[in-house]
């Protein structure tokens, strides 16, 4: 069973299981000829870019949420999650939608309920200690973050991967089977869960020439596209008109509508730029390539200023997605070079939905920057004294986070997977 948001297996790859999984064991299978084993890139680039999530979020509670390390890593932090996620998708044999669905939902929305419940325990836990008491609208906003899917602080990309996935899913279901033999040929692949049922996806293959999208894609990643370039406008005009003005039930279903159909069409991206990095990645043109990538993600937001933070896309959504391209192609020649030597990237990037969870809700974020405000003091602007003290946070929350990744994992699995049926 999954435990990660994305997968570090061919996403939906046809696999005959076979034995028994057990908490941090693995489970064998079979996927066509050989035996499974993981991918490390995919976990590496989400370990990056789940330690960027978490520098954003000190930023933001440090008193200087505007900076120039904020911006660059807001331009991609996110976007690359789907990214790995469409990269993967496009791989290996594929079952149908339905079952892909399914698959999905327990492995992403059975979390998102799960630590929601106690992201509202912990925000009650809070209030008790400060003396403050529960209010009829604080219940209603909490109700509504978990029951309209559109999340409390970090969890709502839960819900939205869920949609986007499936959506992009079904669009690359559109293709047709003989065209896509001319495109990945795939080694070993599997099935991978974040530790206890690891089942493992093998290197790929050669990957063939770059094959054609088909209608369904394209008119996905345009309503994608159009989601993200005219989000307030429709987002204002949608709201006025549904809940007169107000802001409600309707305008939050809205919005996780808008954003799944951005997450669908980045995932697309991911799955059309992957078949061209694997032919960069680790040839003589890679680091040239990784250089250009990595100048491209940093000038653009920096010019024009825009991020993917919250509902707001950016004004720019083709620079934008231009740019969060370029930072995953740099991610991927990087994850090439360093994988073997950065091993802590790649834990993470194994737990990155648990980090992404408990990181923001569970107030280590701010615990962790309040203790070192009060034992260095708060910096004065931007600059050294303030990029010390952020890397000094930022060590401290995934010095927590490492441990706790393993403890939830292990002992606490329920919230991450639903309970497996006992047979007869």
């Amino acid at each position: 069973m999954e435990r990660n948001p994305e997968e570090n297996r061919i996403e939906g790859a046809g696999a005959t299981e076979s034995g028994t999984a057990k908490a941090g064991g693995v489970k064998a299978g079979m996927a066509g000829a050989g035996t499974r084993t993981r991918l490390a890139w995919p976990d590496w680039i989400r370990g990056a870019a789940i330690i960027a999530v978490v520098s954003v979020h000190l930023s933001g509670v440090s008193g200087f949420p505007e900076n120039p390390l904020l911006l660059w890593f807001n331009s991609f932090a996110m976007a690359v999650f789907f990214f790995v996620s469409g990269d993967l998708m496009i791989r290996g044999r594929k079952p149908s939608v339905g079952s892909f669905a399914k698959h999905r939902a327990a492995a992403v929305l059975w979390p998102f309920f799960t630590f929601s419940v106690l992201a509202v325990f912990f925000d009650y836990a809070v209030l008790c200690l400060n003396g403050g008491q529960i209010s009829r609208e604080m219940v209603t906003v909490w109700m509504r973050c978990i029951f309209t899917l559109v999340g409390k602080g970090t969890l709502w990309f839960l819900p939205v991967f869920f949609f986007g996935s499936v959506l992009a899913f079904a669009a690359l279901a559109g293709r047709n089977p003989a065209k896509t033999k001319a495109g990945r040929e795939t080694g070993q692949s599997g099935e991978t869960g974040q530790s206890g049922e690891t089942g493992q996806s093998g290197k790929t293959g050669e990957t063939g020439a770059f094959t054609r999208p088909c209608i369904w894609e394209i008119l996905v990643f345009l309503a994608g596209l159009g989601a993200m370039a005219f989000i307030d406008r429709i987002f204002a005009v949608t709201v006025a008109v549904v809940t007169g003005g107000g802001d409600g039930i309707a305008s939050d279903i809205f919005l996780v509508v808008i954003r799944s159909l951005a997450a669908a069409a980045i995932i697309l991206e991911g799955a059309w730029v992957g078949p061209v990095f694997d032919r960069i990645v680790g040839t003589k043109k890679g680091m040239p390539a990784a250089i250009l990538c990595f100048a491209v993600s940093l000038v653009i937001p920096a010019v024009y200023r825009m991020d993917f933070r919250t509902a707001q896309f950016g004004r720019f959504p083709v620079l934008l997605l231009i740019s969060a391209a370029a930072a995953y192609g740099f991610l991927r020649q990087a994850a090439e070079l360093l994988e073997k030597y950065s091993s802590v990237f790649t834990y993470f990037g194994r737990y990155s939905l648990i980090v992404m969870a408990t990181h923001l809700e569970w107030y280590l974020v701010n615990l962790v920057w309040g203790g070192v405000a009060a034992v260095a003091g708060q910096a004065a602007d931007f600059g050294p004294g303030y990029l010390a003290r952020h890397l000094a946070a930022l060590t401290l929350v995934m010095m927590i986070e490492y441990p706790l990744c393993g403890i939830i994992d292990r002992s606490f699995g329920f919230l991450l997977r639903l309970p497996e049926k006992q047979k007869p």
